[in-house]
């Protein structure tokens, strides 16, 4: 344990009569007023005497609970705050809030911004998918749960308090209000490190369960070595559904937290909920005992599988109601995880409701405290269909995945298929791995699922790539200082005078400019700067720091020059309404479908751009069309577009984290850009005065580029009216073409169709005459036998795959116990198609393994199924040889 003794010698202790004792079974420290007492009260070391008699107030649910643990903290000079979402869009380094420290990590802790208040409490929904295992199983193990806290920042010039009052505080919390006997309390010493900070804490635990965890942050972690922090924060989490079922003294954890629903679940799938039996083996589990599962028979596998899938639909719901979009990537990789390990629990423990119906049950009992999910139903429930029927559709590809493995797996003379493959497999096709087991049983192949199986998929999936690390050039800036930003003071002016104060290679420092540089998805500005007897082109403008570089071409003003800048006044201005219009089509967006729309990505340029969303799947016509509809009359509306700093625990105390949709922006104080009444955001680009400046927005179209992000492509103002001139002219030309005017142009464009699809038909028709009369006359009459095996090889030029199959089904329809080959000669290469029936295949061919064959004679590839395949090879002059090789492997066969 890092961290020395005299870390946890706290006053308090010393005045309060603590003794500080070393456990007699885990042999970590304690402090204690109990003086008799040898162990550190956390099981195994001491059993769940809650569960016997019991040991704290009782309190009827979380809602009671959590208004009793605000109230007291409020009263002794907390502020309360509001819980921040379980998706913390505020980090770029994590995807979930896993504690309420989350919420104030980077910045507050930094010392770059202040906390919202000081000191604060709050009681913070988090989630923690790395226990995902144990959830159902161990009983006290959650995905989901409420972490209550109270932090205080306490800075070099400022303390608010530190560990006594902070270990005051909770001790009061617990004898004054919980009525704890102070002898059942112990805190054992420990050391806490995450999200870069790291000190000593102290661990409280009550009737042998760790109900809290007091850190004293006070170290900085960098590259594995602990560096003192200027500030000094109290980072506490008290368990609030451990404290909930330890004043209850209910059987499991689950009882306490979901009561209601616990019952309906049961009742409706005829489970018995043998109380006393589960409380009978929490305890002696508690004791670190050994449980004979025959004692308690399939029905603990079944009410832990019950007990898992209420925590799971839980977490469900509160992800999906901050709008995380299930996908194959990032943090909707979690939620889709959750989602499919969900409908399998479902499956396994037989319950008598849908994921819907279970889900259902969770926004009915959390949608009366935390009102968002209430309001996010229809499109939680949107989301799951989706997921499901993408899950039914991976179960049904499953199985030959699954069976393509166990043959390479026989290949290699094994038989065994290893763990490492399948967390591949489930993380590339979502296979889960008791499928795999399942499939492979049958075949006689091992397969030993991990039981940590889920957590270890879930560390891949946990920590976020970030933003993508921008590539700075390489300059040192430190001998300048920062660039005065005129084009914030005033983005509409133009003409500007500054200073050159450095020059690196054919880049130019300026004291001061209206040139936007590159960023948030904003291109740079161009222009031109002259001064007394030259000129130069800016091609290019980069912020390193707070410096902002101009790339010149042509020549550079000597050091010292007074230059006059021109930026190029169309670009600039089609930039601004570009990126205004951003705005407001995510506005528009979020009003047809929902509020889970996010954006996950923009580039605004001078005539097209584009626009990332989160969304779980492709919009219709008339889904664009009303976003259009909306987004146009939030430009008629002409309304303000305000631009102003404020300070960051402000702006997300009156708008939520949802300023964030263009990524996390860094500072003290965030640029929040207000469109009134319709879309605030934290955003540094350069935004016209007011909507009605932006102009037409058009949609030029909508592609789904990855799984659960929709891109938009759109134009606006000048290029809006641009691509509807094109489109026109492109109807001219059509009403031209086909000699009819513009309101009869879609009936002719018909008729046209009509009698092209006549002309296709009589085609076909020819087409299939021919090959039969081909077939009849000249390949029917002319098989090759072998061993009572029909063959027929024939060679074609310049065929389709299409028509080589249908040639090869025509004859296997009148030759059913045949195998046909079909070689098509196109250019320098020989496609062709090997085809069986099933007939064949039950006497042991395998069309597949005569592709393979075949390949390697011609010099190229070939492989499929066992009744159709195909491939394709170089070597021409040995097309003769193919009859021999077919021959010899169906001679093999019969010699097997």
């Amino acid at each position: 344990m890092k961290g020395n003794v005299d870390e946890y010698a706290i006053d308090y202790f010393k005045k309060n009569g603590f003794e500080r004792k070393i456990c007699k079974k885990c042999g970590n420290p304690f402090w204690t007023i109990n003086h008799s007492k040898t162990t550190c009260g956390e099981a195994p070391c001491e059993p769940y005497d809650f569960l016997i008699n019991p040991i704290m107030k009782k309190y009827s649910s979380l809602d009671d609970l959590r208004k009793t643990y605000l109230t007291y903290f409020e009263k002794n000079g907390h502020t309360i705050i509001d819980p921040y979402p379980v998706v913390a869009r505020w980090r770029d380094d994590i995807y979930l809030t896993i504690a309420s420290i989350a919420v104030f990590q980077p910045h507050i802790t930094s010392g770059e911004a202040d906390p919202p208040a000081n000191p604060l409490v709050i009681s913070q929904p988090c989630i923690r998918l790395v226990d995902i295992d144990d959830v159902g199983k161990s009983m006290k193990h959650l995905t989901i749960f409420e972490m209550a806290a109270h932090h205080a920042f306490n800075y070099p010039n400022k303390e608010i308090y530190w560990k006594d009052k902070t270990v005051e505080l909770c001790h009061n919390f617990l004898t004054e209000i919980m009525n704890v006997d102070p002898m059942n309390i112990t805190y054992k010493e420990s050391w806490w490190e995450g999200g870069g900070n790291a000190g000593p804490c102290l661990e409280v635990c009550v009737g042998g369960l760790e109900i809290a965890t007091l850190v004293f942050m006070m170290y900085k972690v960098i590259d594995d070595k602990y560096e003192l922090m200027p500030m000094r924060i109290v980072d506490t989490g008290y368990g609030l559904e451990r404290i909930l079922w330890e004043s209850q003294s209910k059987p499991t954890i689950f009882h306490s937290i979901y009561d209601e629903i616990l019952n309906d679940v049961l009742s409706k799938s005829d489970i018995e909920d043998k109380s006393e039996m589960l409380r009978e083996y929490v305890y002696k589990s508690s004791m670190g005992d050994r449980q004979d599962y025959k004692t308690y028979g399939e029905y603990l596998n079944i009410i832990q599988g019950v007990f898992a899938l209420l925590d799971y639909t839980k977490c469900l719901t509160f992800m999906l109601a901050d709008g995380l979009v299930p996908s194959n990537s990032g943090g909707g990789y979690l939620a889709r995880l959750l989602i499919r390990r969900a409908l399998r629990l479902i499956n396994t423990t037989k319950i008598n409701l849908s994921l819907k119906d279970l889900i259902k049950l969770q926004i009915r009992k959390w949608g009366k405290t935390y009102r968002h999910i209430a309001e996010m139903e229809e499109e939680i429930y949107d989301m799951l269909n989706e997921e499901e029927e993408k899950y039914i559709a991976t179960m049904k590809r499953g199985e030959r995945i699954i069976q393509n493995i166990i043959n390479e797996v026989k290949r290699k003379g094994a038989n065994t298929i290893p763990s490492s493959k399948l967390i591949e497999l489930y993380d590339s096709q979502g296979i889960p791995p008791e499928m795999v087991q399942e499939v492979a049983k049958k075949s006689d192949i091992k397969v030993e699922v991990p039981e940590n199986f889920y957590s270890e998929v879930v560390k891949r999936h946990l920590k976020a790539c970030g933003s993508g690390e921008k590539k700075e050039l390489k300059i040192s800036i430190e001998k300048y200082p920062p660039t005065k930003r005129i084009y914030y003071d005033d983005p509409y002016q133009f003409e500007f005078e500054a200073k050159v104060i450095g020059i690196e290679g054919n880049k130019i420092i300026l004291d001061s400019t209206a040139f936007y540089p590159e960023g948030g998805g904003q291109p740079y500005d161009q222009g031109v700067i002259t001064w007394n007897g030259g000129n130069a082109k800016i091609i290019n403008v980069q912020k390193v720091g707070d410096v902002i570089l101009h790339e010149v071409e042509g020549d550079k003003p000597p050091l010292g020059e007074i230059i006059h800048g021109f930026i190029d006044v169309e670009r600039r201005l089609a930039l601004m309404r570009s990126h205004t219009a951003t705005h407001i089509l995510v506005a528009a967006l979020m009003k047809v479908l929902g509020k889970h729309i996010w954006q996950a990505g923009a580039q605004k340029d001078v005539y097209k751009n584009r626009l990332d969303v989160t969304h779980h799947k492709q919009l219709s016509d008339e889904e664009i069309e009303k976003v259009e509809e909306i987004a146009n009359t939030y430009v008629l509306k002409n309304v303000d577009v305000k631009v102003y700093e404020m300070p960051r625990a402000e702006a997300e105390r009156k708008y939520g984290v949802r300023i964030y949709q263009g990524g996390v922006v860094p500072g003290r104080n965030v640029r929040i850009v207000e469109i009134e009444g319709i879309n605030v955001q934290a955003c540094g680009g350069l935004h016209v005065k007011r909507t009605g400046e932006v102009g037409l927005i058009k949609i030029l179209k909508c592609n789904k580029i990855q799984d659960g992000v929709l891109r938009l492509e759109f134009t606006c103002g000048l290029s809006s009216l641009k691509h509807i001139q094109n489109k026109e002219k492109l109807i001219k030309e059509a009403t031209k073409i086909l000699n009819t005017q513009e309101e009869h142009l879609i009936k002719n464009i018909e008729k046209l169709k009509g009698e092209n699809e006549k002309v296709k038909l009589e085609y076909r028709q020819l087409w299939k005459k021919h090959i039969q009369e081909i077939i009849l006359k000249n390949i029917i009459p002319n098989p090759i036998v072998c061993d009572h095996t029909k063959i027929f090889i024939t060679k074609f030029n310049d065929l389709t795959k299409e028509q080589m199959i249908e040639i090869g089904g025509e004859i296997l329809k009148m030759e059913k116990e045949a195998m046909v080959i079909i070689l098509n000669m196109n250019a320098n290469l020989i496609n062709y198609v090997v085809m069986m029936n099933e007939d064949l295949v039950d006497r042991g061919l395998n069309a597949s393994i005569i592709a393979e064959r075949i390949s390697k004679i011609l010099e190229g590839k070939g492989g499929g199924d066992k009744t159709i395949a195909q491939g394709y090879g170089k070597r021409i002059d040995r097309i003769a040889m193919i009859e021999e090789e077919v021959k010899k492997y169906i001679k093999e066969l019969q010699k097997t």
